[in-house]
């Protein structure tokens, strides 16, 4: 009986991990949705949040190879990418040819070369960490990769984390991309605010929902609205205040924890700013402002301490 049951047990198990699967960087139901922070000039500074949709829309043959259309949400294709599964390593094409985005063979002490990357060429990384993480209760590899020429750093950021399958933290196209472009754009820091995959959004983001993420993007709003708003301070204390570029005759305000769920709304008449009270609980929010008379909508991100 015992014989049995461990026969039992051993199958249970060995048809478990067959149905269990890494997610694929290429899986064409994969979406990720990226906030950048830039630093705006301007008496007081404002730090402005945008959000950002990437995702795979159809594939193309080039040279005999499926090539992956990686989107944003403005339909612009924003990287043709593959997965090579003989050597292990994710592609992205463009004129010259092939480059190496992610490579899954790394190991620690290994460098990573992006020749590609926004306004510099011949980056080096070099693998300080490598590990794995669960996502879905599977185990993926991890990756930290730091940037070897320091001269780089404050365009590029220090550090990348890269999950197999996932990507770069920071968004579906970095490191290659570079993090950021704060010479040219203000662009602060940028990550991963939500991830979903094949209808899901799995571990660690499995707090994320589709409710959250209709909050943070906002496909009528262009990030070129989203950048007339002055916020400050942040963090805050006891209070936010939120500075229109022009009076809002009547609207509303939204204010929205990290679950999507509504904690706060205000009417607005003829104000050109909002003061947010700050929460009982201190940590990141989010809020969305409507225009109800331009038909105009806003949202960025809240931080209370």
């Amino acid at each position: 009986m015992k014989k049995l049951i461990l026969i039992l047990l051993s199958l249970y198990a060995s048809l478990s991990s067959s149905d269990a699967q890494k997610i694929s960087f290429t899986d064409p139901t994969n979406e990720w949705y990226v906030s950048t922070r830039t630093e705006a000039p301007g008496q007081p500074n404002r730090f402005p949040v945008t959000n950002e949709k990437f995702h795979y829309q159809g594939d193309t043959t080039i040279n005999n190879l499926v090539y992956n259309k990686l989107q944003n949400i403005w339909k612009y294709v924003a990287a043709l990418v593959r997965y090579d599964s003989a050597d292990n390593k994710v592609y992205v094409y463009n004129s010259s040819g092939d480059y190496v985005l992610y490579d899954y063979n790394l190991n620690i002490g290994d460098t990573f070369y992006s020749p590609n990357a926004y306004y510099n060429t011949g980056i080096y990384y070099t693998v300080t960490t490598k590990d794995s993480m669960l996502v879905n209760n599977v185990l993926h590899a991890r990756w930290i990769l730091k940037v070897t020429d320091t001269a780089f750093v404050d365009v590029h950021g220090e550090s990348y984390v890269v999950v197999e399958g996932l990507g770069c933290l920071n968004a579906p196209l970095d490191p290659l991309f570079g993090d950021r472009s704060l010479v040219y754009y203000y662009e602060l820091n940028r990550w991963i605010t939500c991830f979903k995959n094949n209808g899901s959004y799995p571990s660690p983001y499995s707090s994320c929902s589709d409710s959250l993420v209709k909050i943070l993007l906002d496909v009528e709003a262009p990030a070129s609205i989203q950048n007339t708003l002055v916020v400050y301070p942040q963090p805050a204390t006891r209070h936010a205040i939120i500075k229109f570029a022009a009076t809002v005759k009547t609207g509303t305000i939204y204010l929205f924890n990290q679950v999507g769920q509504t904690i706060h709304t205000e009417t607005i008449h003829d104000k050109s700013e909002v003061k947010v009270n700050a929460p009982a609980l201190p940590g990141l929010y989010y809020y969305r402002i409507t225009d109800n008379t331009t038909g105009k909508a806003w949202q960025g991100k809240l931080l209370f301490e």
